[in-house]
C-alpha cells in the first residue's frame, strides 16, 4: 500500500501532462462527441438481433428487420468517418482554426 502511495504523485503528474496535450484531448473529445452516434447504432443492432423468437418472427413477417437495422448501417459501418470528422473538428477548435473547413478537409 505504501508503494502505491509513493507512485501516485508521479501518476498524477503524468496524467496532468497528458490532459494538457492538445492532440490527446482532441482525440478524447472527438470520441466523446461521437458517443451518441455509437449508442444509436448499438441499440439498433440490439433490437435487430434480440433473442426472442416471437419478436424476431414479428419483425421478419412485417419486413421491419431491415428498417430497424438501418441505423446500425448508417452509424457503425462508417464510424471512422464520424471519428475522423470530430477529432479534426476538436483539434481545429483548440488550435484556433475554422472547425468546419479543417474537418471537411480531414475527411
Amino acid at each position: 500500500m505504501a508503494n502505491l502511495q509513493n507512485t501516485m504523485p508521479g501518476l498524477q503528474l503524468a496524467a496532468s501532462h497528458m490532459q494538457s496535450n492538445k492532440y490527446l484531448m482532441s482525440i478524447s473529445n472527438g470520441f466523446t462527441a461521437v458517443l451518441p452516434v455509437f449508442i444509436i447504432g448499438a441499440f439498433s443492432t440490439l433490437l435487430t438481433n434480440l433473442p426472442i423468437d416471437s419478436y424476431l418472427a414479428f419483425i421478419k413477417t412485417y419486413g421491419l428487420q431491415q428498417a430497424i437495422a438501418l441505423p446500425a448501417s448508417v452509424t457503425l459501418k462508417i464510424m471512422s468517418i464520424y471519428v475522423c470528422f470530430f477529432i479534426a473538428y476538436k483539434l481545429a477548435g483548440s488550435l484556433g482554426h475554422n472547425e468546419m473547413v479543417v474537418s471537411s478537409i480531414a475527411i
